[in-house]
């Protein structure tokens, strides 16, 4: 996922109120100055407008969650109304006061203030959410509980021990060992289980993709398929990079003087970097071309059933 740089200058505000009795010291954000204009984020059961996501439900009332924040990152788009984009973040675990804790991911979407155009904000909002930081929000919660759009941020002066554990065991490396492809370790920023392997006789990086049931167990499969026949895919998707690729590399990648380059110099400047795999079957392969793209890198994407489907220049 890419990051936006958000930023923006706060205005503090404490107010008191009664959230299902229990009294929460707030800081919203519900005006800005400084971008503009005024930032008026939707309220109540209309924040459900901030959300652009197709068929998912919510509920007509806020309610105060807390929570672990996900190491997995965050991003921004601009938002659907006017004044305000949407800050991306989760949580990794969280609950709702009083309750079990819940140790699946929640989607958080936050409206924060648009800048004026042709300027940065001033302040790097994503440095209130660090990763693994216990945060206690307002939200408008979609009936699933996937997913929840911010109203406030309130303060939270004493987390209690659940939430601190559970963020101590998320800091802690998890490690998955394999047959074929020794001990994986999780990256946490990403959620992928990392190894290492040989591929046309260089030692390269493995990344394997969680499924929907947070399991590798289909991306092994999809690797070990992939390395019984490794001279044969090799070929497969060194041929579909050449197809696909090499006309537009003489067409629009010529450097002053270049000559056209040949099919055996393409292949032979495209160096395999890393493979990444997922369920059903998918994979990637990442490929450092040199100055084939001017330093871009080459990914050519398929799935063990259709075979290569995608060749690209990823900026």
């Amino acid at each position: 996922m890419r990051l936006l740089n958000l930023y923006f200058k706060k205005i503090h505000r404490l107010t008191l109120c009664l959230l299902k009795d229990l009294e929460v010291s707030l800081r919203p954000l519900t005006k800005y100055e400084g971008v503009g204009k005024t930032f008026n984020p939707p309220i109540g059961s209309s924040l459900a407008t901030v959300d652009i996501a197709k068929g998912v439900q919510y509920d007509d009332r806020c309610i105060v969650v807390e929570g672990v924040v996900s190491p997995r990152g965050q991003s921004g788009s601009l938002g659907r109304g006017d004044g305000y984009d949407v800050h991306y973040f989760a949580f990794a675990g969280w609950r709702l006061p009083g309750k079990p804790l819940v140790g699946r991911e929640l989607t958080l979407l936050r409206p924060v203030p648009a800048p004026r155009e042709g300027q940065h904000r001033e302040e790097n909002i994503f440095a209130q959410f660090l990763p693994y930081s216990i945060q206690r929000l307002s939200v408008l919660l979609s009936k699933d509980q996937r997913r929840a759009v911010v109203e406030r941020v309130l303060t939270i002066d004493r987390p209690d021990e659940a939430l601190l554990s559970f963020s101590e065991r998320l800091r802690e490396p998890v490690v998955i060992s394999t047959e074929q492809f020794g001990d994986l370790v999780m990256n946490p920023t990403i959620g992928w289980f990392v190894g290492k392997r040989e591929w046309d006789g260089r030692m390269i990086a493995v990344r394997f993709e969680e499924g929907e049931d947070d399991d590798i167990g289909g991306a092994i499969k999809t690797a070990e398929t992939l390395w019984s026949d490794q001279a044969g895919w090799k070929r497969k998707v060194d041929d579909y990079a050449v197809e696909k690729l090499l006309p537009i590399k003489n067409e629009y990648y010529l450097r002053e003087e270049e000559a056209e380059v040949t099919l055996k110099d393409f292949k032979s400047r495209m160096k395999v970097v890393s493979i990444i795999v997922g369920g059903n079957g998918r994979f990637e392969f990442l490929y450092d071309g040199g100055d084939l793209f001017w330093g871009q890198p080459i990914l050519i994407s398929g799935t063990l059933e259709d075979g290569l489907t995608d060749a690209d220049v990823p900026n």
